[in-house]
């Protein structure tokens, strides 16, 4: 798998694991004929961000001021 993802120049990516569906509070739900994306409230997706091992997820937090709402 790493020798596929290096090839195209692929940035490996790390899961989140979130709680439940019930126990997220959730901004929106985009609804369409065969999938339903759930967009969480700013701060649980910053949450996601914060508990990131990812330099661009720290990166992402600093540049856009999510931390500051």
């Amino acid at each position: 798998m790493r020798v596929a993802l290096d090839k195209f120049s692929i940035d490996e990516v790390t899961v989140v694991e979130i709680p439940p569906k019930e126990e997220i509070e959730f901004a929106d739900v985009l609804r369409f004929s065969n999938l339903n994306v759930y967009i969480p409230t700013m701060e649980y997706f910053a949450l996601t961000k914060l508990f990131s091992t990812r330099v661009k997820d720290e990166e992402g937090l600093q540049k856009t001021g999510i931390l500051k709402h």
